[in-house]
């Protein structure tokens, strides 16, 4: 596999995120509870897709990180995605649109149905939208036992797409892998079970993680209190740990430097889901070529990263709004004319 240079190579499992509105009425029909994350049947999306105008986005937890990453960088092939697609004609379109973000993605066919994520928006009659519903069809994540990692500068996974112990010590392989070979390498830790990321695997994973991020809420699933947390991470100067806390400031330990910054307050949130990826993905671009991490380098990516997140909370999905320029709002213009292909 011949891969151009780009900065970043991100695994995992690629989602086809389906967007529609429905009534509530039709979430008590398929016995799914309003505002829920769920798994759902396969008959519920054929039949959204038959019956209702839906818009479709590419999604899952690294490539969201990736299309945030390619947002910023403004041009083509800043980015390599590897994942698994099925043999169904989903996996079409979602090549299509991950070619229209400008993403340079190589996939595994498999036989078995390509991965969705419902995401229905209910409003009731003369209210506001609520919470959207998540209705899950997703594929178990299956990671390489080895990349090609020449023609990119980092390495990044996500510990939601894991499916089980065996991917997670898949993940720490890969790693070994990448700073054997003089790379960075970038950890999310935001999954939702704890038995398909054990902390010892994720213990491990961070061993090897230049950047790992972690939300506040994922600290304490898995690790307790904040300062377990802290307790428990080894000890390597060579970490960026980044700390995001829902409204609260963010927070950034690298080494004895630490950093705080307060997040940027969307103007109304719609829906969360991709908010964190974007701002790792805005953070990693504006600090990916740094030689040394600095308090001035570190808060410019932290404003990077939630600017990022609050534009994408305010749209349901995980939808990239491209028309929107980074560096137009840091300079304090109303220039937002760039555009994206896609």
């Amino acid at each position: 596999m011949d891969l151009e240079p780009t900065r970043i190579l991100g695994i995992g499992n690629p989602t086809l995120e389906i967007c529609a509105c429905a009534a509530p009425g039709y979430l008590r029909r398929w016995e799914v509870l309003e505002g829920s994350n769920t798994e759902g049947s396969e008959k519920m999306i054929e039949e959204i897709l038959a019956y209702f105008p839906v818009r479709m986005i590419p999604s899952g937890s690294t490539l969201n990180v990736l299309k945030a990453f390619q947002w910023l960088a403004r041009n083509q092939n800043r980015t390599t995605f590897l994942g698994r697609v099925g043999d169904d004609e989903m996996s079409n379109i979602l090549r299509d649109s991950i070619q229209r973000c400008g993403i340079q993605a190589h996939f595994r066919t498999v036989n078995q149905s390509t991965g969705k994520r419902l995401v229905l928006a209910t409003r009731r009659q003369r209210g506001p939208y609520v919470k959207p519903t998540v209705v899950r069809c997703e594929q178990p994540l299956k990671l390489p036992s080895k990349v090609d990692l020449r023609r990119s500068k980092m390495l990044f996974v996500s510990s939601i797409e894991f499916s089980s112990r065996v991917s997670a010590s898949g993940a720490v392989k890969l790693f070994r892998q990448a700073i054997g070979e003089n790379k960075l390498t970038a950890l999310q830790i935001n999954h939702r079970r704890s038995e398909v990321a054990p902390k010892e695997e994720l213990l491990e994973l961070m061993l090897h993680s230049r950047f790992i991020f972690i939300t506040s809420s994922c600290v304490r699933r898995t690790f307790g209190t904040y300062e377990e947390f802290l307790d428990q991470i080894p000890s390597s100067s060579a970490h960026c740990l980044v700390v995001t806390r829902g409204r609260n400031p963010t927070k950034v330990t690298c080494g004895r430097l630490s950093v705080e910054l307060s997040v940027i307050a969307a103007e109304k949130v719609n829906d969360t889901q991709g908010a964190n990826d974007a701002f790792v993905g805005a953070f990693l671009h504006q600090i990916i070529d740094e030689e040394e991490l600095n308090e001035e380098n570190i808060k410019e990516a932290l404003t990077a990263g939630h600017w990022a997140k609050s534009e994408v909370l305010q749209r349901h999905g995980a939808n990239i709004p491209r028309q929107k320029n980074y560096y137009a709002w840091r300079a304090g213009t109303a220039d937002y004319s760039h555009r994206c292909r896609g």
